[in-house]
């Protein structure tokens, strides 16, 4: 039985972990799912040898966590979007977002990378913790991927366009690299069977 780390708010992936369920079972193996803050995951999967992989992570993950690798069909796509409390913005950038104060979710890398130059940043554990703060006027914006939006308690607006768009993959240890081959062959089949793009 393996075992992969994924963010605290698990059910956002329901699908794709249905999908490598089905997969792994495919070429007889199965995974249990260890929920952590994803910033915390990063840590833990250089430190602690009984991680087996990420559920889900960008392509370049490997670059954090050398002894991962990615199954090289992506199994979903992940959109960003900055999300406040009114319209304050007609058409969402990186750049117009430099004047507000900000919070996203420690441990989201691609998200982390983008904001380096900004001044007003709040890094959390929780999608949810972030949302408060913005129910609270603490922060006027908060970047996350579009299914956490489902987490705010409070009538929010998403600004457009998406800020990124960006395929995710799923992750090995290098231990277990002999099952990278036949699990992409599943996850491709998979994917291709249920005419389900990973988006």
């Amino acid at each position: 039985m393996l075992t992969f780390a994924a963010p605290d708010d698990v059910e956002i992936l329901y699908k794709e972990i249905q999908l490598l369920h089905q997969a792994y079972q495919a070429i007889g193996c199965d995974f249990t799912v260890l929920t952590m803050p994803a910033g915390r995951a990063i840590i833990e999967d250089i430190r602690d040898d009984s991680i087996d992989g990420e559920v889900v992570r960008g392509r370049n993950f490997s670059n954090l966590v050398t002894d991962f690798i990615a199954i090289p069909t992506p199994i979903m796509t992940m959109e960003v979007f900055a999300f406040s409390k009114t319209k304050k913005i007609e058409y969402a950038t990186w750049n117009a977002l430099k004047p507000y104060r900000i919070a996203t979710v420690r441990g989201f890398t691609v998200i982390e990378k983008q904001l380096q130059k900004h001044q007003q940043i709040t890094l959390l554990n929780a999608a949810t913790q972030a949302f408060e703060l913005l129910e609270k006027d603490r922060v006027d914006i908060v970047i996350l991927p579009a299914p956490l939006r489902q987490l705010a308690t409070f009538n929010i607006e998403t600004l457009q366009p998406a800020l990124l768009e960006q395929p995710l993959y799923h992750f090995l240890h290098k231990r277990h690299q002999h099952l990278i081959t036949p699990l992409n062959l599943e996850i491709q089949q998979l994917l291709t069977e249920s005419k389900v793009d990973p988006k």
